[in-house]
């Protein structure tokens, strides 16, 4: 065992770890990882470099057989925790600050630095994983804001779809993220690109993912002075047989409309569209005369018993597809 070995392990076993003989590729990085930590942890402002050597020393001269510690979830959690208190201290608040202070370059720095060390830390124990999740996550969505503004779209995205592979590893599922890196296309100006991923999703069965894309469409049109096509997006979305279904993104196509309308100065289109977003005719029977507005929370009780015959309290839940009109003639909510 060689001098810097020597000097790791014993630095390690002042601290309480186990060690025990395996073998294996996985053992050799968590050797090398904890090594790095432990010297991080004693002098914080030793320089990466001589930090990096160091393990790269230990890996080199270790051959394939290496010792390998075997903590607790309290030391790794320690560790954990020693590690991400070096890490915010010397690397995310200065990138914060340098950001604010328009050197993003510097902050960009920081932030792939906070992602590297944070990568090195072993995490077995489920509760180290969940809180690396977290700051791993943070860090390269940081970098995707922070590469936004110095217009390197494609790093951005590339720092984009790390953060959404991490989210889909800790979560078990696969996000789809073309609405994402279209967003990220369109704040830099690449509307074309943006075009395509939007319209791509556009296409999709599911009436969530083809709303926004249609929202989305509409307010790129309007970044590129093009009110008309704006319009015609959110247009289409009101003829789409499952919106018509949803009072929640009716109302949203509506309101949209209502505001496009004001901004475009046509005052007979937005009364047209504030008398639909105000309507309250039945469904079923088309009168207004029985309708009553529904009230949901436990601050509506009081109002309830006050006025019996004025509103209807739906329940403490709400959602976005909560009705907020009652026909006590049909007992239809809508």
């Amino acid at each position: 065992m060689n001098q810097t070995r020597r000097a790791g392990f014993a630095k390690l076993t002042q601290r309480g770890f186990r060690m025990e003989e395996v073998t294996g590729m996985a053992q050799r990085r968590l050797l090398t990882a904890r090594i790095l930590l432990s010297y991080k942890s004693e002098n914080c402002r030793r320089s990466s470099t001589a930090l990096l050597l160091s393990v790269v020393i230990c890996s080199l001269s270790a051959g394939f057989f290496l010792p390998v510690i075997a903590v607790t979830e309290q030391e790794e959690e320690k560790t954990y925790l020693q590690t991400l208190k070096f890490v915010k201290a010397a690397l995310e608040y200065p990138s914060v600050e340098a950001n604010s202070h328009g050197d993003f370059e510097r902050a960009l720095v920081l932030r792939k630095r906070a992602v590297d060390e944070l990568t090195a830390v072993p995490a077995d124990a489920k509760s180290v994983q969940q809180a690396l999740y977290n700051d791993l996550y943070t860090n390269l969505s940081a970098q995707v804001e922070i590469l936004k503004s110095l217009g390197r779209l494609d790093e951005a995205i590339e720092a984009y779809t790390k953060a959404e592979d991490l989210h889909d590893k800790h979560f078990g599922h696969h996000s789809d993220r073309r609405m994402a890196i279209g967003s990220i296309y369109a704040d830099g100006g690449m509307f074309d690109k943006a075009l395509e991923k939007y319209e791509d999703v556009a296409k999709s069965d599911k009436v969530m993912e083809r709303y926004g894309a249609h929202v989305a469409l509409s307010q790129l049109y309007l970044k590129q002075n093009k009110p008309a096509l704006a319009e015609r997006e959110v247009s289409d979305l009101l003829v789409d047989p499952q919106v018509k279904e949803s009072s929640w993104l009716l109302r949203g196509c509506r309101e949209w409309l209502r505001n496009f309308y004001v901004r475009e100065r046509r005052p007979a289109d937005e009364q047209k569209m504030v008398a639909l977003l105000e309507d309250k005719h039945c469904p079923k029977c088309g009168s207004d005369k029985n309708v009553i507005r529904i009230v949901y929370g436990l601050q509506s009780v009081g109002i309830v018993d006050a006025t019996k015959d004025e509103v209807y309290h739906g329940g403490c839940c709400v959602s976005m597809e909560s009705p907020g009109w009652l026909c006590k003639a049909d007992q239809c909510r809508f």
